[in-house]
């Protein structure tokens, strides 16, 4: 059942970035919220952002071969909890990880 949540999970991921006209060779952003997001999101815009860094990184994972430009992963305010540590392979600087600052 697991697997089949996965699939269809990245299914859904992959539909999101083919509507939203993606190329392998474009930049890239993905969106967490600890508080407001929720890992069933595809992570492209506030609206629908990750909840833990963890679905960003199998996010970034899944493009980042063909990327040409950077990719950056937005973190909104809020305690980004880690069930383990993260790790974001061999090939980390095209991917930027800013937290989210409010502009006074």
């Amino acid at each position: 059942m697991k697997v089949r949540s996965q699939l269809l999970l990245l299914l859904r991921f992959l539909l999101a970035l083919a509507l939203c006209g993606s190329t392998a060779a474009s930049a890239d952003d993905f969106y967490v919220d600890p508080v407001a997001g929720n890992n069933a999101n595809t992570g492209t815009s506030p609206a629908t952002a990750f909840k833990t860094l963890e679905k960003a990184r199998q996010a970034v994972d899944l493009i980042n071969g063909g990327m040409t430009e950077d990719i950056t992963v937005h973190l909104r305010g809020g305690i980004h909890r880690l069930s383990a540590t993260l790790t974001l392979g061999a090939f980390i600087p095209p991917v930027a990880y800013p937290a989210n600052r409010k502009t006074p």
